[in-house]
């Protein structure tokens, strides 16, 4: 026994031998393990303290393996925790969002994407399957109507030409799902893991078939209104130049001076009616325009009709 105030302390407690061992952790002294003799004084053998110094390491492992334990329960509980919250919100967002693997099997699925494309149950069902598998589901429930599904089948395989080209891509793929037509905006990026290693594709889309429909509609009434302002813009032409020539027969079939003078100041008015239209006509903005080339147009014809 150690001697002084520690002797007389355990002698009290009729401790007649003492042998403890540090627990050390991380450079820290823990606590201590020992053994202790009550009966006889007794001299502790070298084999004796080493048992003793395996036993103390084997504690300080199992409190290592509790640590340990603790944080990997509380890090899955933060992924966990993380991951419900891009679950909700992915599910409840409108637009698609998936992740495949280098097979392109599905690796995640939004409610979205399954709901209005791939028509599966459940966000895990599409899990390990590929587009394949739904459409050709989905043609099978059908056969007798070839357009039910026809999605992706006039379109480029994207995924391959996002992999190949290794950076984000934007498609526009369409077709009928469930027998309605749908066109999509798609855009998709390489998928890696930590360490920079290649492991699939993400991809995301929005549904914009209205968003088309109104575009061709859009595009349509402007084609008809392009052809009827084209017809408009004949007719007057045609219409001003008919009212020139039969100004000019007109004057040429009159003798008084008077007349003539009215009708060539007439003709002269139409001519400039004529040139003002066609520079409006041929100008790119029109809703303001230079006065030079209508004053020289106008100053050309001017010396057209009036020569003298």
């Amino acid at each position: 026994l150690p001697s002084g105030s520690q002797r007389d302390l355990l002698a009290s407690q009729d401790i007649k031998s003492l042998l403890n061992i540090p627990l050390m952790r991380g450079g820290a002294c823990i606590g201590f393990v020992g053994f202790d003799s009550v009966r006889t004084p007794h001299t502790y053998s070298r084999d004796e303290q080493m048992l003793l110094h395996v036993y103390a390491e084997m504690l300080v492992n199992v409190l290592d393996r509790q640590d340990a334990g603790k944080i990997l329960r509380e890090s899955e509980e933060k992924h966990h925790s993380l991951f419900s919250l891009v679950r909700l919100m992915s599910d409840t967002m409108p637009d698609m969002l998936w992740a495949k693997d280098l097979d392109k099997r599905y690796i995640f699925a939004n409610t979205a994407v399954c709901k209005h494309l791939l028509n599966a149950k459940d966000t895990s069902e599409p899990i390990g399957k590929t587009d394949m598998f739904f459409a050709l589901r989905e043609r099978a429930s059908h056969p007798d109507d070839p357009t039910w599904h026809t999605f992706g089948e006039l379109c480029a395989d994207s995924d391959t030409l996002t992999l190949n080209n290794m950076k984000e891509m934007q498609f526009d793929e369409y077709g009928t799902v469930k027998g309605t037509f749908l066109y999509l905006d798609v855009h998709k990026a390489p998928l890696l893991d930590n360490e920079g290693n290649l492991i699939g594709v993400v991809g995301s889309a929005r549904d914009i078939t209205a968003r088309r429909r109104a575009e061709k509609r859009i595009d349509q009434q402007l084609a008809e209104n392009e052809l009827l302002i084209k017809e408009v813009h004949h007719r007057i032409r045609n219409n001003i130049s008919s009212i020139a020539s039969l100004l000019t027969m007109q004057s040429r079939s009159v003798t008084d001076p008077a007349a003539i003078a009215i009708l060539q100041d007439a003709i002269a008015r139409v001519s400039t009616m004529r040139v003002l239209y066609e520079k409006l006509l041929n100008s790119a903005d029109h809703v303001a325009a230079s006065v030079k080339p209508f004053v020289e147009g106008l100053v050309s014809t001017a010396a057209a009709l009036f020569p003298d």
